[in-house]
């Protein structure tokens, strides 16, 4: 299962309060020590375990750089 995990901290509010919502993707890579991840950081892991193909991975990502072909 791939997912994506925003934490609602105080940065995170301050953004949404002064609707600069396209700063958040950024912010959650930022944060991942509190636990935020995105899809396609889930995805790019999803497809390094050989889980799931790299083509079905690939053509998920929104940021296809992070999905790497297993070799």
């Amino acid at each position: 299962m791939a997912y994506e995990i925003l934490v609602a901290n105080l940065a995170i509010g301050n953004v949404i309060r002064d609707a600069k919502s396209f700063q958040i993707p950024s912010m959650m890579q930022i944060g991942t020590k509190e636990g935020m991840i995105l899809m396609d950081q889930s995805l790019a892991k999803l497809v390094k375990d050989k889980v799931i193909s790299y083509e079905h991975g690939y053509a998920r990502a929104e940021n296809k750089k992070l999905i790497m072909k297993p070799v």
